[in-house]
């Protein structure tokens, strides 16, 4: 007499691609601004235990998040619970964006990170050497540096942009160099500043991540909201681990 197969008799491939259909599709998850734990309160973690850990290890190891440190206003070390609050999911991530930017008082040197940037980079290292300080094997999968380092928004790259995103670059490359041996891949992105894009809110309403930089529209609406697009790359560094190869 034949079986009925359950979810977890499938195929570990099929049961990965059954969870991508119930998880959220959004890309560049903000571990700042948005809800990082709203998919866990899916039915799909209420399954069973098994399916709990099997999702949720899916779910960190799949998805790119993102650490966006460009605004003050929003910098976690500047909060009482905000390095806290990294710590945890720095210890979950596999894939992981971090967004750096300078702000005010800049320096004299128009091709140098300002004071803020360097704070916040330094203090992304410590929190993430902290995360991992009693494990032994990979941190990181992959960590994308995206340098918002050119604010003219132009259609052209200038030379004067190519020139001042390397030598960011040559900044951000040393301070990274330690950590090689515990990140398998590391790439730094000088970005532009390349236009001014509208979103759609209820794309974010359906998903279920609500993200706090703006104010949306009620859900009823489809009122638009305009954020900054750094999606001009000027210039790339790109760094291997040797202890962790491809």
């Amino acid at each position: 007499m034949a079986t009925t197969p359950t979810l977890l008799s499938l195929p570990l491939e099929i049961r990965h691609q059954i969870y991508s259909y119930l998880l959220p599709t959004a890309v560049n998850i903000n571990i700042v601004r948005d809800d990082m734990d709203g998919p866990l309160r899916t039915s799909l973690f209420r399954v069973c235990r098994d399916v709990f850990h099997e999702a949720f290890d899916y779910y960190y190891s799949t998805y790119t998040f993102l650490l966006d440190l460009t605004d003050p206003a929003y910098a976690p070390n500047r909060f009482v619970k905000g390095t806290k609050d990294v710590l945890k999911y720095l210890r979950r991530v596999q894939t992981l964006q971090l967004a750096i930017a300078d702000a005010f008082p800049l320096g004299a040197d128009p091709c140098a990170l300002s004071e803020y940037a360097r704070e916040q980079f330094d203090w992304f290292l410590t929190t993430l050497r902290e995360a991992n300080e009693n494990h032994e094997g990979l941190w990181l999968r992959k960590l994308i540096v995206l340098d918002h380092c050119e604010i003219s928004a132009s259609k052209e790259i200038t030379p004067k942009a190519v020139e001042r995103g390397e030598k960011r670059r040559d900044v951000f490359v040393p301070r990274l160099e330690p950590f090689k041996s515990r990140i398998r891949d590391i790439r730094i992105e000088s970005r532009a500043l390349s236009q001014d894009r509208r979103f759609d809110p209820v794309r974010y309403i359906m998903i279920g991540i609500m993200t706090r930089q703006h104010s949306y529209a009620d859900e009823s609406t489809n009122d638009s909201v305009t954020a900054s697009v750094w999606d001009t790359v000027v210039g790339v560094s790109h760094m291997k681990s040797s202890r962790f190869p491809s």
